[in-house]
């Protein structure tokens, strides 16, 4: 079992502000896959197969089923084909952090994919963290508190 199984999920469904989604099935999820041109792995593929998407303290994780503004499809659609810096196919984007640059899992590595920010003013990304779980379980604490 992950440590997203272990770890975060339990934090993330016991925390009473956060909202979450509905999982997705793994048929969902291939065609979500195929539309993007990538293979979803690691903890991100079990957060969408687990919850689909979430909301905690105002801020929305994409995901498969969100509401328009957090769907995953429309999200990355719009960042690839409208965007002034068009984000890289292999960039797959799960949160913006409300200044415009995206928060994205690095397809190109495998296994557990490590976490970049596209800076959507300079094109470049960053890295941010060594998986998606990692990522969230730091969110969770430090915006509810250490869940």
């Amino acid at each position: 079992m992950s440590k997203f199984l272990k770890v975060v999920l339990p934090r993330l469904r016991a925390a009473p502000e956060v909202i979450l989604g509905t999982a997705c099935s793994d048929n969902t999820l291939q065609q979500a896959e195929s539309v993007l041109g990538v293979t979803i792995r690691g903890d991100y593929r079990e957060f969408l197969q687990s919850v689909g998407w979430c909301e905690f303290g105002g801020d929305v994780v994409f995901g498969i089923g969100a509401p328009p503004v957090a769907d995953l499809l429309e999200v990355a659609r719009c960042e690839r084909e409208e965007s002034g810096a068009p984000l890289p196919r292999y960039l797959v984007p799960f949160y913006n952090n409300g200044a415009g640059d995206l928060y994205c899992i690095d397809t190109r590595n495998g296994g557990n994919p490590r976490v970049v920010c596209w800076l959507h003013e300079s094109a470049e990304e960053v890295f941010v963290a060594r998986s998606f779980g990692n990522w969230l379980l730091a969110q969770l604490s430090l915006r509810l508190g250490g869940v």
